[in-house]
């Protein structure tokens, strides 16, 4: 079997690309042929995808055609002792009979091995399909091997690899066998969540009624700002229209279902910000700066109500 992929002679270049039909042994001979590491600035990178007219961004993906994890196994960082984590890979995959490709990245060293391994997919996978297949392939990795093997930070659809550099600690492999079925994979985390999704909406729907009744019960009344506070509170938490609403009133630009561009009350910055209109997804707003202004694990997170209040929209 074939499968597409995309070269891009210079990484920085993501319009000067060349896109190519391989077998998995010819790709195996691409990403390992023996080349000289030099600055990553002029090395050569490829793409498990093809875009239109070659131009790689996300929005001109037509299709996946393989699955690509970037191993960085974190607890060995610092590690002075020889790691075999390659070989354990190799080894595992082998006995499970799953066809694949590996080889060391940039940076990998004796004690620290980093390295990909790609897998080929049964048949083309769609941009629209790829977020759940990528990370339900992320999940399918991280249950055999352990949590931290894998950098998982992005499933962007348009993302590059470099290909293999020689150096002392150079490693390769190649298996040909079953493949895998990611897309099923994919497409059981797409029905866990739209599941998850039906639960939280109705949760939030019923939430909303609640209050709506008790903010009925108090009009009329003497009603202290606290009690209006804790109102407007869960209506941003609960209702898509307050939330569409306050992404307006904070100058955000909508995407979709995704509100973009509020200025983080923490780090004051607005490129990395976004939010959910539909509250079912996720209530919080998150600023995208996870080392500076997150917990360099994951994004900083606020309630809407309180973005709102600081910002004198409540």
């Amino acid at each position: 079997m074939d499968y597409n992929i995309t070269i891009y002679p210079k990484v920085l270049e993501p319009w000067k690309g060349y896109e190519y039909t391989v077998s998995l042994q010819g790709l195996t001979t691409f990403l390992t042929k023996k080349r000289a590491k030099v600055d990553k600035k002029e090395m050569v990178a490829w793409t498990p995808a093809t875009f239109k007219d070659t131009y790689r961004k996300s929005v001109n993906c037509h299709q996946m055609s393989l699955m690509v994890f970037d191993v960085d196994n974190l607890a060995l960082t610092g590690s002075t002792e020889e790691d075999n984590t390659f070989e354990q890979v190799h080894a595992t995959l082998k006995v499970m009979g799953l066809t694949h490709i590996m080889h060391t990245s940039y940076s990998s060293t004796t004690t620290h091995n980093k390295f990909r391994v790609i897998m080929p997919l049964k048949t083309p996978v769609e941009p629209s399909k790829w977020t759940n297949v990528y990370k339900a392939g992320v999940e399918w990795f991280k249950d055999i091997f352990w949590d931290n093997i894998i950098d998982s930070s992005t499933c962007d659809p348009a993302r590059a690899y470099f290909t293999a550099y020689h150096t002392d600690s150079f490693k390769s492999a190649y298996f040909e066998g079953k493949i895998e079925d990611f897309e099923a994979k994919g497409d059981a985390r797409a029905e866990q969540i739209r599941i998850e999704r039906e639960k939280a909406r109705a949760k939030n729907e019923a939430e909303l009624k609640r209050r709506e009744a008790q903010n009925k019960h108090l009009k009329g009344k003497d009603r202290a700002y606290s009690d209006h506070r804790k109102y407007m509170y869960a209506l941003l938490n609960f209702d898509r229209n307050a939330r569409s609403s306050l992404a307006h009133k904070l100058g955000c630009k909508i995407r979709d279902n995704r509100a973009e561009g509020f200025t983080c009350p923490a780090c004051r910055r607005n490129d990395a910000t976004y939010f959910y209109i539909e509250p079912y997804i996720a209530c919080s707003l998150f600023c995208g700066h996870v080392n500076s202004c997150g917990d360099k694990v994951k994004p900083r997170s606020f309630s809407a109500g309180y973005v709102a209040e600081y910002w004198g929209h409540l």
